[in-house]
């Protein structure tokens, strides 16, 4: 009896629910015992899913919509069990990716709009589904917008926007394209905002991961909104031990710049102690990354490694690190970002230090709070390092104003209860009634 409770939702997103990629797992964990027969996912990443959370998944892929436009075939359709993906990545390798740029972005919303990606079997599906609610999980694909927008009509199903970036406020071209990439950036961006507004217009409610970003679309939107950070299910570590040599870490992406900040770290380090090093666990992006961090003495690489040991790491470490670039670039297309990370950095209780531009959401949100080390400028670097390092006592600092906000605002069970009662509330309102 108690399915009546929930309506169903149909996800639309890039990346599929997983245990692994942070984006998935971050919708995963505001659906966290919902009914698995009321929830549905379309998604588009050649990735396999978690059915921990879900168990009904549609998947076509960027290649499967572009060969149904060459063929007239799709090969697309229903995900289960037994399409799990034999592929072994290995974790100290890095992935060649194909080029983004406005472009081909372009190119890539035409073949999607073309429809002929839908033969597949698509609206069978969703129709079999009927949704109640529509939940998309915002990028940058104008046809992704489009989608949520056209089932949410289709359907009289309620539309959720989980919105985590600020694509729409890039007058720049963030690809960083040349030529004719470069020239049709313009057009690029005037569809996808079309495309926002417009299913702005058809949302009943807009999530976003941090305040600053809220605050930046509302200026413009009038839609019901509110900020709902990143959650952690991580416990704070119960027994603090004193580590001579000070164990400095960091988990995470590797791109946008951020190899640079850490391997300016890693050399404060060894200038403070020969014995001082950064562990690194990520994937690298290319080359030019990998050769870097091979030239670095302070830098001791060990590869992805799963979300389990993550955990372990950030427990037995006496030093935690987030960084971001200082490259004016990054500094203006990273305005509102908040790495899925902060949430089980500010939650395990150990010493946080992040280096990034104050001027970022991020940054900004940490010093507020006094919950972290932000180190601004270069030339404090040494200073904090050394510190840290030096004195035990210091890395006690602002554990416990980080533990307090990780309580207020990064809980996963305060979070779930949050999604989950405007996800329930906005399609009751409407005299909206479950059908199981």
């Amino acid at each position: 009896m108690f399915e009546k409770k929930y309506p169903k939702v149909l996800v639309i997103s890039n990346n599929c629910f997983s245990l692994t990629d942070s984006n998935g797992r971050t919708l995963g964990n505001f659906l966290n015992g919902w009914p698995k027969q009321n929830l549905a996912q379309f998604y588009i990443q050649n990735s396999y899913p978690s059915f921990d959370v879900c168990e009904n998944f549609f998947r076509v892929t960027d290649a499967q919509a572009l060969s149904a436009l060459k063929t007239g075939k799709s090969s697309g359709g229903r995900i289960g069990y037994s399409e799990k993906n034999n592929t072994v990545c290995n974790a100290n390798s890095f992935k060649s990716k194909k080029s983004r740029n406005a472009l081909t972005m372009i190119a890539r919303n035409i073949v999607w709009q073309s429809g002929a990606w839908q033969k597949c079997g698509f609206w069978q599906w969703v129709g079999n589904f009927s949704p109640d609610v529509v939940l998309l999980q915002a990028g940058d694909c104008a046809f992704m917008f489009r989608l949520a927008e056209k089932i949410s009509k289709k359907y009289n199903a309620k539309l959720l926007i989980y919105n985590s970036e600020g694509y729409y406020f890039k007058k720049f071209d963030y690809f960083k394209g040349n030529g004719i990439a470069k020239l049709v950036y313009p057009i690029f961006r005037i569809d996808l905002r079309k495309a926002l507004r417009k299913a702005y217009r058809t949302a009943e409610h807009i999530f976003y991961t941090c305040d600053e970003l809220e605050k930046a679309y509302d200026k413009d939107f009038k839609v019901p909104s509110s900020t709902l950070y990143t959650s952690s299910s991580i416990e704070p570590k119960k027994n603090v031990t004193y580590n001579p040599r000070c164990i400095v870490s960091y988990c995470g992406n590797l791109g946008i710049g951020r190899h640079q900040g850490l391997i300016e770290i890693a050399n404060a380090l060894q200038d403070i102690s020969e014995d001082l090093f950064v562990d690194v666990y990520g994937g690298i992006p290319n080359q030019e990354v990998a050769d870097e961090f091979e030239n670095c003495k302070g830098i001791r690489f060990h590869g992805r490694v799963p979300y389990e040991q993550v955990k372990d790491i950030l427990y037995s470490s006496d030093i935690i690190l987030h960084v971001e670039s200082f490259d004016t670039f990054y500094k203006e297309d990273l305005k509102f970002a908040f790495s899925t990370k902060i949430a089980d950095s500010l939650s395990c209780g150990t010493c946080f230090l992040i280096y990034a531009p104050e001027s970022l959401a991020c940054s900004r949100y940490l010093i507020e709070n006094e919950a972290a080390y932000v180190v601004s400028k270069r030339e404090e670097l040494h200073l904090v390092l050394e510190a840290v390092v030096r004195d035990s006592n210091c890395r006690q600092k602002y554990i416990g104003n980080a533990l307090k906000i990780a309580q207020q605002n990064h809980q996963l069970d305060k979070n779930c209860e949050i999604f989950q009662k405007t996800l329930k509330s906005m399609y009751l309102k409407q005299g909206g009634k479950f059908l199981i």
